[in-house]
């Protein structure tokens, strides 16, 4: 169908309102008719796309299966397990866990099927303005039997929300209910700008208020790549900076700087203006900036220091709570890792080997540089974290070190954390 832009749309819904103002011409009965029957062709496109999952809702978001949901829709589920999801008519399809980030509400799983499947392309939310109109697919307490979803209209109603792991959300007044968890936020050029998963509630009663949050598509972009190598992925933070709002300027102000903040520069009392290409206008805002960007990225910030303005760049580190806790019955190498290598050097740095484990036995040591697991290169902590994390108790790992300026190879069996 032809496509009208967003502006485009929206002009001939607010012409459309000039009924209410007693204009009944036959131009704007034109109008709104058209825009009523783009809006049906649009659904009639999109609904296809839609996926029914568990008690909730995903999305397919490329023709070979991939789909994207919630991870509370989805669970502690290990990587490689296979479920059944229904699309629309209720066609059952198996589907396998790719990827799972606990912290920022994200699972990627991949439809098993022979023939493409309709799809809807990630967008880019950083292109998203307030006001636009959106639509929300979901399965609202459950009513889609069919995998025909529950369509709902309404506008993005705020940007660069931070709520914890929905650290740079999109808010909508687009109906959201539970069930809806895990389901498209999608504009009118059909792409999914945002997943959505959490509403504001009033009085304890769980149902929509007129505010609701979805995960943004930036956010889900920067971490595709880490879901489908490695399955699990990590957020960033900066070690030993601390901030706050420098009020009454709208930026945030370093009250600490030590580890990684010093190394890179910071010093107590800097503003910091921007991070990662965005502006910081606050100590929350910063903290979200820095939520949505992975692990082990190097980020840019441009600083005011007294008179002088300055760009320094920072590796960020993963956050405590960005992987599911491991536990007693885990694979466990046993290594403390630093990503510092030498300048002309890809990798992780060996900072301490744990007692009696995989590590220990397979004669890793300190300041040995991992650079590969299995042939994958390795070039972040995560990586590293990654590849065990696709590994069982008894799985050997060949890692890739150089030690003293030589290559080495070591084979390591992954024990469990605390036994052999």
């Amino acid at each position: 169908m032809e496509q009208r832009t967003h502006r485009g749309m929206l002009a001939v819904l607010l012409t459309g309102l000039l009924v209410f103002a007693g204009s009944a011409s036959a131009q704007v009965s034109e109008n709104v008719a058209a825009l009523e029957e783009d809006l049906v062709r649009l659904v009639e496109r999109i609904s296809p796309c839609f996926v029914a999952i568990g008690g909730g809702s995903g999305v397919v978001i490329s023709e070979d299966g991939y789909m994207l949901t919630n991870h509370h829709v989805a669970g502690e589920r290990p990587i490689g397990e296979k479920w059944t999801v229904h699309l629309q008519g209720g066609r059952a399809y198996l589907a396998t866990m790719i990827g799972s980030d606990a912290l920022g509400d994200i699972t990627l799983l991949k439809i098993e099927a022979e023939e493409k499947l309709p799809f809807l392309p990630l967008g880019d939310s950083e292109q998203t303005n307030v006001g636009e109109l959106v639509i929300a697919l979901g399965n609202p307490f459950l009513f889609s039997q069919d995998a025909t979803p529950t369509v709902t209209l309404g506008i993005v109603s705020a940007l660069h929300r931070n709520q914890g792991g929905y650290s740079d959300c999109i808010q909508t007044d687009a109906p959201i209910n539970p069930g809806n968890s895990g389901g498209p936020l999608i504009n009118l050029d059909g792409e999914v700008i945002g997943i959505n998963g959490r509403i504001a509630v009033r009085f304890g009663n769980r149902i929509n208020t007129g505010v609701g949050y979805a995960i943004a598509s930036s956010q889900i972009a920067h971490f595709m790549d880490a879901f489908k190598s490695g399955g699990y992925v990590a957020h960033g933070e900066i070690d030993g900076l601390g901030f706050e709002d420098a009020r009454p300027v709208q930026a945030a102000k370093v009250t600490r700087a030590n580890g990684d903040a010093r190394d890179a520069g910071f010093k107590d009392g800097d503003l910091i203006l921007q991070a990662a290409g965005r502006d910081v206008y606050s100590a929350n805002r910063l903290d979200g900036i820095l939520g949505s960007i992975p692990a082990s990225s190097d980020v840019a910030f441009v600083i005011q220091r007294g008179e002088e303005r300055l760009e320094l760049i920072c590796r960020l580190t993963p956050t405590q709570d960005s992987f599911p806790n491991v536990g007693e019955d885990d694979p466990f190498l046993g290594v403390q890792m630093s990503s510092t290598p030498p300048e002309d050097v890809d990798g992780v740095v060996i900072e301490e080997v744990t007692p009696g484990s995989a590590a220990e036995e397979a004669g890793l040591q300190p300041r040995d540089i991992i650079t590969a697991i299995d042939g994958r290169a390795v070039r972040r902590i995560v990586d590293v974290s990654a590849a065990i994390r696709g590994h069982k108790v008894g799985d050997t790992l060949q890692i890739t070190i150089l030690r003293d300026g030589d290559v080495v190879e070591v084979e390591a069996v992954l024990l469990r954390r605390g036994r052999r």
